[in-house]
């Protein structure tokens, strides 16, 4: 009597696939399956998700690159061009600027970088991140903001991404409202001390939810107040004191994305 080869056989008594036929097919649908690996705590979705994307160093070909984004990262070498800002209080490197204000109660001091001649500009409706380093000196009578869009001042809406007061972090979104008045949505982010440097990030979808970051871990969520709302500024940094007392605050590093397909 001959021993049956297992793969061989019938997969069942009304299929007349064989097992090893049944295996192959099964194999090459899930190979084709696109969202195979996609699930919750799967090798892809865990890839996807890493904090590091680790492929070997000059993997990321030139073509990659985005098509579909306007890219800027600036340097603050000169402010001699892009920029509107203060008469005073700036020190500036390759790429970051010390603020400020000097011993004048409520003086404000900015960098505002302009959308003019851009491709597109900071917009609520527009899938957009921006990044940037900052590190406050002082814990006490003051105000900062480093957002994309608006200058912090409410003065043009709208804006996203941090405010900082009295040693207090804040999410912010600086919007105008249906009667032309500035307004602001917060949500204070506690945990971290904002006279050490952090990394700070939003990410705007075209859906309008806003993603908050600090050192890469998401610290608040919520979906924008502003509809089409949009504004001829790129990012803004801003410091004022609110005593008669110098106030400082270091912004470095800008990164700014901004759809535009």
């Amino acid at each position: 009597m001959s021993i049956p080869i297992w793969g061989l056989l019938q997969r069942a008594l009304d299929n007349p696939q064989t097992i090893d036929q049944a295996i192959a097919a099964a194999i090459v649908a899930h190979e084709e399956e696109p969202t195979a690996h996609l699930g919750a705590g799967e090798s892809l979705q865990a890839h996807k998700n890493d904090n590091i994307i680790d492929h070997p160093q000059g993997s990321v070909l030139g073509d990659k690159y985005t098509n579909r984004e306007f890219t800027v990262m600036p340097t603050f070498s000169s402010f001699d061009h892009g920029y509107t800002r203060s008469a005073a209080g700036l020190s500036y490197s390759l790429a970051g600027v010390r603020m400020q204000t000097g011993g004048t109660i409520n003086t404000t001091r900015l960098i505002r970088a302009s959308g003019q001649f851009s491709p597109a500009y900071f917009d609520a409706l527009k899938e957009t991140t921006f990044q940037y380093t900052a590190r406050m000196i002082n814990t006490t009578s003051y105000r900062a903001y480093g957002v994309a869009g608006t200058d912090g001042e409410l003065e043009v809406g709208p804006g996203l991404g941090f405010k900082f007061e009295n040693n207090v972090l804040l999410a912010v979104e600086i919007y105008v409202d249906i009667n032309g008045d500035p307004q602001e949505v917060t949500e204070v982010i506690a945990g971290y001390t904002i006279t050490a440097r952090h990394l700070y990030r939003v990410h705007l979808t075209s859906a309008g939810v806003a993603t908050f970051y600090v050192d890469g871990d998401e610290v608040a969520r919520w979906t924008v107040t502003a509809s089409s709302d949009f504004g001829l500024t790129l990012f803004t940094f801003q410091m004022r004191n609110l005593v008669a007392m110098n106030r400082s605050a270091i912004f470095s590093g800008p990164y700014l994305s901004i759809a535009i397909a």
